[in-house]
């Protein structure tokens, strides 16, 4: 089944859900984002993301869950629908206990999320994925939260190599989280001995030089290798997930700064 067929069967009853997650966009505390996407998007990508780590999660776990894995990063972020979208540049600054007022916020939204949608999709409860994304309390839970940043990094860097340097420090972030992955989730520590593009460590190079004298991106530039291999597997991804629809989806600038208006 196509990642649309699947998408369309399981969301048919979910009335509304998708209107809602396109109008949340993502990085909002950013005023300009050149390609800047939305929460339908990234979950769809954050899909195709463990479905090319299927392989290699069911050769590290035996008994991992491959459908709840792909269902629970389709629906990973829905309780945004309810609290909009929380940035990690924020988070990063709050305490303790504003963190916990998110998480009290998210359990709030979940429940109200359950009472308005179906209460399963694709054979698994809805508020028990949601619980899940939120508490990250299993494998499947911990992959997808991986796959979610490492989707976030892709756009990030994808920022980056168009010359938008609002995004160093998001680059930076992302760099530093999916590199002491594997010792927050203790669990994970055996995926990355395996060798691919998504598991090597990123690079941690000087982010503003390499965000000068950079362009736009094209049809042509979108396929050159950057040398940093979790970007272009990322890139590759989504062209090789929506064709010409892909590469429509990395060029296409949405946001300018004003001076380009001019």
């Amino acid at each position: 089944m196509s990642k649309m067929e699947f998408e369309g069967s399981i969301f048919k009853d979910f009335t509304g859900r998708d209107e809602k997650l396109k109008q949340i966009v993502r990085f909002n505390m950013y005023p300009v984002m050149y390609y800047r996407t939305n929460l339908l998007t990234h979950s769809s990508r954050v899909c195709w993301l463990v479905e090319e780590l299927t392989l290699l999660t069911s050769q590290t776990w035996i008994g991992f869950n491959q459908e709840l894995t792909r269902t629970l990063a389709l629906v990973h972020d829905d309780a945004e629908i309810i609290t909009g979208d929380v940035q990690l540049g924020h988070k990063l600054e709050m305490s303790a206990e504003q963190l916990a007022v998110i998480d009290e916020q998210e359990s709030a939204a979940i429940d109200t999320l359950s009472q308005t949608f179906p209460p399963s999709i694709n054979g698994f409860p809805y508020r028990q994925l949601l619980t899940h994304a939120l508490e990250k309390d299993c494998i499947e839970a911990q992959i997808v939260s991986f796959a979610d940043k490492l989707d976030a990094y892709g756009e990030s860097m994808h920022e980056l190599f168009a010359g938008n340097t609002d995004f160093i420090p998001p680059c930076k972030n992302y760099t530093r989280i999916l590199t002491n992955f594997a010792h927050q989730f203790p669990q994970l520590r055996d995926l990355f001995s395996h060798d691919h593009p998504l598991l090597l460590s990123p690079k941690d190079y000087d982010f503003g030089e390499l965000a000068q004298n950079q362009q736009p991106h094209t049809p042509e530039s979108i396929r050159i290798n950057t040398g940093y291999p979790r970007y272009d597997f990322w890139k590759k991804l989504t062209i090789k997930k929506l064709g010409e629809g892909g590469v429509a989806l990395l060029v296409t600038q949405r946001e300018f700064r004003k001076e380009r208006e001019s």
